[in-house]
């Protein structure tokens, strides 16, 4: 498993062509993410459920209550 480096949000509008056609979308948001054992960069499109199913989907998070 690798670790999430770091991570920053980007219009697909502001992105090459190229890195458009692979994601298969001309408009919307991705996530751009380097992670420790790859220092190339990924980029992801966050999906229906936002941000919040983004980083869900990094790894396993208690529920705590905050008050």
């Amino acid at each position: 498993m690798t670790t999430l480096k770091s991570a920053r949000i980007a219009r697909i509008e502001n992105l090459p062509k190229e890195d458009q056609e692979a994601l298969g979308k001309t408009e919307g948001f991705a996530i751009i993410e380097i992670r420790n054992s790859e220092p190339k960069e990924e980029i992801k499109l966050i999906g229906e459920d936002g941000i919040r199913g983004y980083f869900l989907s990094l790894g396993r998070f208690a529920e705590v209550d905050i008050s």
